[in-house]
């Protein structure tokens, strides 16, 4: 592991802490037939599942184990349980250079019964930085920002500046805007 990586105790707990902050139902527990922690998070659109390692390596025998979980938390392959979306998402401080490609490809578009998001270069000084990094790999479950309360009085303006807050570069969000007031739709941009 790399000096000041944080454990994957921290990387959940961080998890935990920003999950918590925004509404979700957490709680951190045991794998069934495990001796690792994997935090389980639900609000009213998510069932959200986390593990962390030190590497993706450690985690690929336990990400089955945890998908398991997760299916059987939304009712299993039959559907008969909550209408969520969910999600297994793998933390760890593994550089992104060394994980080898193939592997990363098969986590991520491995979408039998839930889909992976996978978080890597989780690599920080301080809890600050670890709850950081770990709310960017989050930021799929996270309520949008409201840049009204700015200032901001034009929606459309509002719209660009929350899109730009979450990652979108400010000229293509403005043209998705503008393209969406004039057509209503996205469909050919």
């Amino acid at each position: 592991m790399t000096a000041g990586a944080p454990r994957r105790e921290a990387l959940l707990e961080a998890a935990q802490g920003v999950l918590e902050r925004t509404g979700f139902a957490v709680r951190i527990e045991l794998l069934e037939g495990s001796d690792r922690s994997w935090l389980l998070a639900e609000n009213e659109l998510f069932v959200v599942g986390a593990i962390a390692g030190e590497t993706l390596e450690e985690l690929e025998p336990v990400e089955s184990t945890a998908t398991q979980m997760l299916l059987s938390r939304l009712g299993g392959l039959d559907g008969g349980g909550k209408r969520w979306d969910g999600y297994l998402v793998l933390l760890t401080p593994q550089p992104w250079s060394t994980v080898d490609t193939r592997d990363h490809v098969e986590l991520v578009y491995n979408t039998r019964g839930v889909r992976r998001l996978v978080g890597a270069e989780l690599i920080a000084g301080d809890q600050g930085d670890v709850e950081d990094a770990v709310a960017r790999v989050l930021r799929p479950f996270l309520p949008l920002g409201n840049p009204l309360a700015a200032g901001l009085d034009d929606l459309d303006e509002a719209l660009v500046m929350a899109l730009a807050v979450n990652g979108i570069d400010p000229e293509p969000a403005q043209r998705y805007v503008a393209t969406y007031r004039a057509r209503g739709s996205l469909d050919d941009v």
